[in-house]
């Protein structure tokens, strides 16, 4: 009987399991243990953020294994939040898509470059309104500028921001107060507010038109001198006096040259008769002390000057992307750089006609000439006794 049972389980229940034991107990499962393999290298991420309704997209490209998850969500919620705000504003042509890269290993903390902002990972991960710098990059990515002076390319953010009340995670930020310190030159929060009392104080509007101007490639420093009557570095000193920014529309004065000049105020290229090439600040630098060069005329904010006559037929050079002005070094053949404006007579020059319609320039303290060292792009501009050389003559042509 007991072999028919066993005969019974071999062919039904233990069938399904294989096999009977010697005892008729059935087999237990072998084990098996797994040896783990070497865990997978991190490896960086590309990922494509959307929201239902919106047209816009944030592609982020993740270099850092220490980005986490709520400090992503937090910069896409910030971007869906800001960007379309930004493209309202200013640009409703902007791109749709924003690109931005975390990268460990960059120099620098921001920048923005052919569409696409670049962000310094370990920098992004140390606070929380760290967030903010896709406001402030992002609106660079809206600009989309052409021709520009960096007093409006790193101002129009902050100035963004102070129009129309972006979300930011410093609850606490706002324009700030104005300091004696400031200069055109500073950028970023003391041009920001310059711009809002342009905005408030001279005229509505204004600053969103030379905004366009940068954009379309037609800004020059003469966009100011047209609308004001006033070189943007005059509107500066008319700000440094009265700065507040609530208050009536300042009413400006029709323009009145200092008479004697022997050329009328503005903006003008110079170019040299020896090599047809024009004056230029080097890279658009701000510093004091960049030593001017001549390159080819490309009609950038940095190939332009602004005379102002001050009387006796001396006049300052101001640049036209820093706010600064031409300054003699005091010894002869040295460069002739770019300085902070402080009414020096080493920043006091005079344009004398020559015969051939051309002109010198001529420095009030030393009593030295504009030279050209060569007639390649990237030669310095140099200061000499006159001598009637070609290359010490100049065609300042207005804009």
């Amino acid at each position: 009987m007991k072999k028919t049972i066993c005969l019974l389980t071999i062919l039904g229940l233990v069938a399904a399991t294989g096999a009977c034991s010697k005892s008729g107990a059935a087999a237990q499962p072998e084990e098996r243990t797994e040896t783990p393999g070497p865990p997978k290298p991190w490896a960086p991420t590309t990922e494509i953020f959307t929201r239902q309704g919106s047209p816009y997209s944030f592609k982020l490209i993740n270099k850092s294994q220490h980005l986490t998850e709520a400090r992503k969500k937090a910069m896409i919620d910030h971007f869906f939040k800001v960007y379309p705000i930004m493209v309202e504003f200013l640009n409703p042509n902007a791109l749709k898509q924003l690109v931005v890269t975390l990268d460990p290993d960059m120099d620098g903390i921001a920048h923005a470059i052919n569409g696409e902002i670049f962000i310094n990972a370990a920098w992004f991960m140390e606070k929380p309104e760290h967030i903010d710098v896709i406001t402030h990059e992002g609106t660079h990515i809206v600009q989309d500028y052409k021709k520009s002076a960096l007093f409006l390319q790193e101002g129009i953010p902050d100035f963004l921001r102070h129009k129309t009340g972006l979300p930011n995670v410093e609850s606490t930020w706002n324009i700030g107060p104005y300091s004696q310190s400031h200069s055109l030159a500073s950028g970023y929060t003391p041009a920001s507010r310059f711009l809002v009392w342009l905005d408030d104080r001279i005229e509505k509007g204004i600053v969103l038109d030379a905004d366009k101007a940068c954009r379309a490639g037609t800004y020059t420093p003469k966009f100011w001198w047209t609308r004001t009557g006033r070189s943007v570095d005059e509107l500066w000193d008319l700000y440094a006096a009265n700065p507040a920014l609530d208050g009536p529309v300042i009413a400006l004065p029709v323009y009145t040259p200092v008479p004697g000049g022997a050329i009328a105020d503005g903006v003008y290229s110079i170019i040299s008769a020896f090599s047809q090439l024009a004056v230029d600040v080097p890279s658009a630098k701000v510093d004091d002390d960049v030593k001017l060069i001549q390159w080819n005329f490309e009609r950038n904010a940095n190939q332009f000057w602004q005379f102002i006559h001050v009387g006796e037929g001396w006049y300052r050079i101001h640049t036209g992307h820093s706010g600064k002005v031409a300054e003699a070094p005091a010894q002869p053949g040295s460069g002739i750089a770019q300085a902070t404006r402080k009414n020096l007579d080493s920043q006091l020059w005079k344009p004398v006609k020559n015969a051939d319609n051309t002109w010198q320039l001529v420095n009030k303290l030393t009593g030295l000439c504009w030279e050209i060292s060569g007639s390649q792009g990237g030669a310095a501009l140099l200061q000499q006794a006159w001598a009637g050389k070609q290359n010490q003559k100049w065609q300042l042509v207005a804009e």
